[in-house]
């Protein structure tokens, strides 16, 4: 009899286990005014390099500028993700921030032709002014769209997506079941 209650006693507590126990979390860190500013480089990068490049007469220095802006513009806010362990949001964060303002950009399109139909009827088509005319509300539109995106982007990210949470401990703790009728295993396997 008592082999029997040692051999299960052996079998408890080689083979079961209790469910987990969970250790206090630790609390949550936030990232969101770092990632905020990475968000306002963009824009304060676009405005800087507007400035600058407004009397260049290099196509080249101009299309090297917008690169360079657009990238280091989307490469801040990822940067800011995947120095605080959030590889996954760094590779999103590029992409949204494309399609939000790519989106922005597409229904700022349509408003401004709305508009442009609206505000330039009767004039002739294929005269300079009725072009000029038709153009202005489509670029504006499109500024507004893009802008209103990039910045729609970048409020969901900072406000949802910016805080790590820590990972969660577990401890385990043997299950020990006398039982007189029988071998009987438990636990996860």
């Amino acid at each position: 009899m008592i082999l029997r209650h040692t051999a299960l006693f052996f079998f408890s507590m080689v083979f079961a286990t209790a469910p987990a126990i969970a250790e206090e979390p630790a609390a949550s860190r936030s990232y969101s005014v770092p990632l905020a500013l990475s968000y306002a480089v963009l824009p304060a990068l676009t405005v800087a390099g507007a400035v600058a490049l407004n009397d260049s007469e290099s196509d080249a220095a101009v299309a090297a500028a917008t690169v360079t802006i657009g990238v280091v513009g989307l490469a801040t806010p990822a940067a800011v993700h995947a120095l605080n362990g959030e590889g996954e949001r760094a590779g999103i964060a590029p992409l949204g921030t494309l399609a939000a303002t790519a989106a922005g950009a597409l229904i700022g399109v349509g408003i401004g032709a709305l508009v442009a139909d609206a505000e330039c009827p009767e004039r002739t088509t294929g005269s300079e002014e009725a072009d000029q005319c038709k153009l202005r509300p489509v670029v504006l539109s499109v500024l507004i769209g893009s802008g209103l995106g990039y910045l729609g982007w970048a409020t969901f990210d900072v406000a949802t997506r910016s805080t790590v949470e820590p990972p969660v401990k577990v401890a385990v703790a043997p299950l020990v079941s006398r039982s007189t009728a029988g071998l009987s295993v438990s636990g996860a396997f």
